[in-house]
């Protein structure tokens, strides 16, 4: 288990499902996950961030939201 705040290259790569820098800020960013650009342009994705979002979880300024579903008992007769 790698113990970095951030995702390695390789990991972003899996995440993503694309090797080339531009192709992963352009999946990340339709996905809504959140990253910063190191000096050779690499996306920097933290490692924490990147585990809630693939759990259902967003982190906000104020908190973390999480979507939460409950069932529907009205349709039951």
């Amino acid at each position: 288990m790698n113990s970095s705040e951030f995702l390695t290259p390789e990991e972003v790569a899996e995440l993503t499902g694309y090797s080339r820098t531009a192709q992963q800020r352009d999946w990340l960013d339709k996905n809504g996950l959140h990253y910063k650009v190191n000096a050779s342009g690499r996306p920097i994705v933290n490692r924490l961030y990147a585990r809630m979002a693939m759990a259902g979880v967003t982190p906000t300024a104020a908190g973390m939201t999480a979507t939460v579903w409950t069932p529907d008992f009205s349709v039951l007769r």
